[in-house]
């Protein structure tokens, strides 16, 4: 008599991350001669996307006091159904107010330079501001003239995600922890990701409530507005970019040019952090860029970057979706870096 066992094998799951590219141009104001000449940089960008190939996003990240005259740019151009289909323009403020004032939840009155108004001010829907840019690495530089901390940071992210339909976050290392090993620069980019996204949990956790020091008398307001934002990302409804920008890669103390292979090295771990953060479905649905002195040139090389994230529910297909572009979105042709993200 023969004796079979049988053993039903589980069927692996694969996953993949959203396939939609979201690319950020992030205008330096002094590469302009004032508003006039700002316009006509915007209107050669929407005229090669007009002539372009996006399938995705590409963000006009501009300074607060330019807001309101470049969204009537955009919003003229979708208006006369002159941004081809598939192609999703958006204009995004820089940077919403550093300073976080509690006591502007205590009022229903606008408060000045507070993190709160600013960015319902801003998110205005005649406006036509949809997106924010938040934690920009440059202002994470040990040489930088004003520095930002991980807990203003937190703040400017939570009340960006509040308001605004999407919101890009930027994480990336030193030169000198880069310089210690992979241990140090990559547990450091996974730690931003935790310090800077836990006002976002405290729904969840609420240690994060004691950590981040918020008043009592605030506690429900910010738990209450957690949930909600973490119904949105599950959604769809709100939408979070994370941009991995090194900071000895960028601006002009930048000491070397990342390579397509050190960006790879940074992209499993911090989906692994998006995921015991938020879970698998929210993290899912989270996009990556890469911002680190990209041009039209390099762009391809960043775009073939990809890799598998092992978790017990299965293996995720991971990548980059786009650049977070700075000095490149002033020159002719950086509607390039987006289309070769595309998928």
């Amino acid at each position: 008599m023969s004796y079979f066992k049988v053993f039903a094998l589980r069927e692996e799951k694969v996953f993949s991350l959203r396939e939609t590219g979201v690319t950020g141009l992030n205008f330096k104001t002094k590469k302009a001669k004032g508003l006039d000449d700002f316009i006509k940089v915007i209107q050669e960008r929407l005229d090669e996307i007009e002539k372009g190939n996006i399938k995705g996003d590409i963000i006009f990240f501009v300074v607060p006091e330019y807001v309101y005259p470049i969204s009537k740019v955009v919003k003229g151009r979708i208006t006369a159904g002159r941004i081809p289909e598939g192609t999703r323009v958006l204009v995004g403020i820089q940077k919403v107010s550093p300073e976080v004032s509690f006591e502007a939840l205590d009022s229903k009155e606008e408060v000045e330079h507070t993190g709160e108004s600013v960015s319902a001010r801003f998110a205005d829907p005649t406006l036509g501001t949809k997106a924010a840019l938040n934690a920009h690495s440059e202002t994470f530089d040990p040489d930088a003239i004003v520095k930002e901390t991980d807990f203003i940071a937190a703040h400017r992210i939570f009340h960006s995600l509040r308001h605004f339909p999407l919101s890009v976050v930027a994480v990336g290392e030193t030169s000198l922890q880069r310089q210690a090993g992979s241990d140090t620069y990559i547990n450091e980019v996974q730690m931003q990701l935790v310090n800077r996204l836990m006002l976002l949990l405290v729904s969840r956790r609420n240690a994060f409530l004691d950590v981040l020091r918020i008043p009592e008398k605030q506690r429900a307001f910010f738990i209450a507005e957690s949930e909600r934002i973490l119904r949105g990302l599950e959604s769809g409804e709100i939408e979070l970019v994370i941009a991995y920008e090194p900071i000895w890669s960028i601006g002009e103390r930048a000491v070397g040019k990342a390579t397509p292979k050190e960006a790879k090295e940074m992209l499993v771990p911090m989906f692994r952090t998006l995921v015991e953060l938020f879970g698998l479905d929210i993290a899912l649905k989270i996009r990556f860029q890469y911002g680190g002195s990209l041009d039209a040139e390099k762009a391809g090389s960043f775009a073939e970057i990809e890799d598998t994230a092992e978790l017990t529910d299965g293996k995720v297909r991971v990548f980059y979706h786009g650049g977070l572009v700075g000095g490149a979105a002033y020159k002719a042709g950086a509607n390039k870096i987006s289309e070769a993200f595309n998928r």
